[in-house]
């Protein structure tokens, strides 16, 4: 259900991001075919659409239709590309039907599993692995889906003051920053220095995420006490190998990360 949320989410933020003005809808229906029951889910929009040999580029990592969509909307690319690899991971997939200037459908295809009711319900484990400091929900989201697997249990901090409080209540093993919500107050190394200190105190390792950081940005984040700025964008995989292929306080390890990867 976690896994279906997140797409649904995904999908819905795009439609509602690409339509203007007109109509955004969502439909559920179920049926069956060869393999057994099916469930589809499609999201419709009456925004700007996508051109027919663009189906299948949009579904890449960190790829827009075009360039000029980037700067329109903004975005990191990777939202239909996770879409589609979580939904193939569950016996499924996503696809698109649209037509430029007049909307776009994209249609969740997975197998309907009737699911029963446990006798009791799973209790969620207090320790806390990954704080992910970021206002953006989408962020959020996309950030989590990647790293989940090697963190364990996820947390948020939309504030500097917020991600210091989490930090010292302990649990947390990794704090992931992203520049966007440090940008947000006057003084970024003060900010950066609040959250590596409490991460360091309570033995966390810390990670920037940056945009086209310069020579300057990596001197600034080591001051503050930053193990490693890593420069957006970034594959999902390379940054989780980053922060969990090896010990963040190794001091062979701890230096800043000083290119694109």
């Amino acid at each position: 259900m976690t896994r279906l949320r997140q797409i649904v989410f995904n999908l819905l933020s795009n439609a509602i991001k690409f339509t203007e003005r007109g109509t955004i809808g969502l439909a559920v229906t179920t049926a069956t075919a060869v393999d057994g029951e099916r469930v589809r889910i499609a999201i419709s929009d009456s925004g700007i659409g996508i051109p027919a040999d663009k189906f299948d580029l949009i579904f890449e990592s960190f790829r827009q239709v075009d360039a000029g969509t980037t700067r329109r909307f903004g975005g990191t690319g990777l939202g239909l590309s996770i879409c589609r690899n979580l939904a193939r991971a569950m016996g499924g997939d996503v696809t698109v039907t649209s037509v430029a200037g007049e909307g776009s459908t994209f249609t969740i295809d997975l197998p309907l599993v009737h699911a029963t009711t446990p006798d009791t319900l799973p209790v969620e484990p207090l320790t806390r692995g990954l704080l992910i400091v970021d206002r953006n929900p989408i962020t959020r989201a996309m950030l989590r889906t990647v790293l989940a697997p090697h963190a364990g249990t996820v947390t948020y901090a939309s504030s500097v003051a917020e991600a210091v409080a989490q930090i010292d209540a302990g649990g947390i093993a990794q704090v992931l920053i992203d520049d966007a919500t440090i940008k947000a107050g006057e003084d970024v190394t003060t900010a950066l220095r609040q959250i590596a200190n409490s991460a360091r105190s309570s033995g966390a390792g810390s990670t920037l995420l940056w945009a086209i950081p310069e020579m300057g940005d990596y001197s600034r984040a080591e001051q503050a006490g930053i193990d490693r700025l890593v420069a957006k964008p970034v594959a999902g995989t390379r940054l989780a190998d980053m922060m969990y292929g090896r010990n963040p306080r190794d001091e062979s390890t701890s230096r800043l990360v000083t290119q694109a990867v």
